[in-house]
């Protein structure tokens, strides 16, 4: 802890210096998140935008903490700012399809987890999430294809195991 705050310390000292500096904005955004003080977090990321608007991490970061705050629309938002500027982002095309399938946009949602494993093959969780949306609408072919996939990725996920029985059985 005494490590997290001395960095705090710095990066305030670095930010008085220069208001200008997003990169200690940003990371003490991530020091706040980390020991889940959100309302800092946004702030310090917040600021970290403000000072440099093309910090496509801090739009992501944010978009992050939206998304737990269940600002689904604003999450969505930052994570679109965050591809505008990095379109190679798979973690945010992820994180924009989780906030649009709990915002009910699931064809959104598979655009963007179908993005996501694009980019980034390895992205379990973006297969789960696709196996699911494609199980809950009974297209249970898709929806093993999926399961199956993550489970290559995950083979101890019991969660996947259950999944893949419950397409079986369905």
């Amino acid at each position: 802890q005494q490590k997290f705050d001395d960095a705090l310390k710095a990066y305030r000292k670095a930010t008085e210096l220069d208001s200008n500096d997003d990169y200690s904005y940003y990371w003490m955004g991530r020091i706040y998140y980390h020991n889940k003080m959100d309302d800092e977090a946004k702030k310090s990321f917040q600021n970290a935008i403000l000072a440099n608007p093309k910090n496509a991490d801090a739009h992501y970061r944010l978009g992050l903490l939206q998304y737990e705050e269940k600002k689904y629309s604003q999450a969505i938002q930052s994570f679109n700012r965050a591809l505008a500027l990095q379109p190679e982002f798979p973690k945010a095309l992820y994180s924009r399809g989780l906030a649009y399938l709990k915002a009910d946009d699931k064809s959104s949602a598979i655009k963007n987890f179908q993005a996501a494993v694009a980019q980034d093959p390895k992205m379990d969780r973006a297969y789960y999430n696709l196996g699911d949306i494609y199980l809950s609408s009974k297209n249970y072919g898709e929806a093993l294809k999926y399961f199956q996939k993550d489970m290559e990725l995950r083979p101890d996920n019991p969660a996947t195991a259950f999944k893949i029985g419950e397409t079986y059985h369905e």
